[in-house]
């Protein structure tokens, strides 16, 4: 039933939309915060042909927000603690830190006046006399879910604090070797053909740099995987496994729903094969043409030997 009401409503839309052609001067404008779930039809040339995305806000800016909903506080946060807490909020968009904000608030409220949700009577509140801190963020943020975060599985997270110590250099060194490999490429005419010119060599025009990080079970791959990607929060992140191959709706094979997100990868992008040894079979049957050397610190007798077709 929900289909066919679904049905009918495009289609409805879709004849209208083709109808304001011959009205003339009529611009139809739409937004959505879940293109994924957008019916084609609507994207076809002649209709919703022009698409601009604004992306979620970066460090800076969250910063910024921050700054906007918490001065009018008589305590607001410190620069240090506003700093951490930006970085923990990879994802959020300007409402999410409104709802951190106010979510912060309440349970600052709730600890120093607890009687209010336990009885009738009347109280006398001194609203200076409430400090929000950073216990109380860190008890929003378990609260609230982004909702960039409701419609896909999010892969970017920061270190745990007790694996931090331990992990911090792995991060170092992996962010080192990244920036070296796909470095900020800048696009120069020369005899009118397009280079690729980096420390001054050319490359290709099509670069499709790779990392692999393995190891043996329990030395922190899942920490330090996600930790990577939260310090790419400016490239956009699109994650290959079994499991998104399969579930994908629009898709009636793996290699169809494969070509799908290598379609509509933005530029530049980071695509994450997630646990290649146990789920990555068919991201390497179709993708492993298309790589070639890709750079690893471990010996080559310790890599499958699926493996090596793509990363040595």
């Amino acid at each position: 039933m929900l289909n066919k009401i679904h049905n009918s409503i495009v289609s409805t839309l879709l004849a209208l939309m083709d109808g304001l052609d011959s009205r003339g001067q009529v611009v139809l404008i739409g937004a959505t915060n879940r293109i994924d779930a957008i019916d084609g039809a609507l994207r076809r040339p002649g209709r919703c042909d022009h698409e601009f995305t604004f992306q979620l806000p970066g460090l800076d800016a969250r910063v910024e927000i921050l700054d906007i909903h918490t001065r009018k506080w008589k305590q607001p946060p410190v620069k240090e603690l506003k700093l951490e807490l930006v970085a923990s909020c990879v994802g959020y968009c300007g409402a999410d830190l409104k709802a951190l904000c106010t979510e912060a608030a309440i349970h600052a409220f709730c600890e120093k006046y607890p009687q209010v949700y336990t009885s009738d009577d009347k109280f006398l509140i001194y609203v200076e006399s409430i400090e929000v801190e950073k216990k109380h963020f860190m008890e929003a943020m378990s609260a609230i879910t982004p909702a960039a975060h409701r419609g896909s599985v999010v892969h970017s997270r920061p270190f745990l604090l007790i694996v931090s110590p331990c992990l911090q250099s792995h991060l170092q060194n992996a962010m080192r070797v990244i920036s070296d490999i796909f470095p900020v490429l800048e696009i120069s005419y020369e005899s009118s053909k397009f280079l690729m010119v980096v420390s001054g060599f050319a490359l290709p025009l099509v670069y499709r740099p790779g990392l692999l990080l393995c190891g043996i079970e329990g030395v922190g791959l899942d920490h330090l995987g996600p930790s990577i990607l939260h310090e790419l929060e400016n490239f956009h992140v699109h994650a290959l496994g079994l499991s998104s191959l399969l579930s994908d709706p629009s898709a009636k094979t793996p290699k169809e729903a494969l070509v799908q997100v290598i379609l509509i990868t933005h530029i530049p992008a980071y695509i994450l094969l997630c646990n290649l040894y146990a789920h990555g079979t068919p991201c390497y049957h179709y993708m492993c043409p298309k790589h070639g050397n890709t750079p690893h610190d471990n010996d080559e007798t310790t890599l499958a030997e699926s493996m090596h077709n793509i990363y040595t």
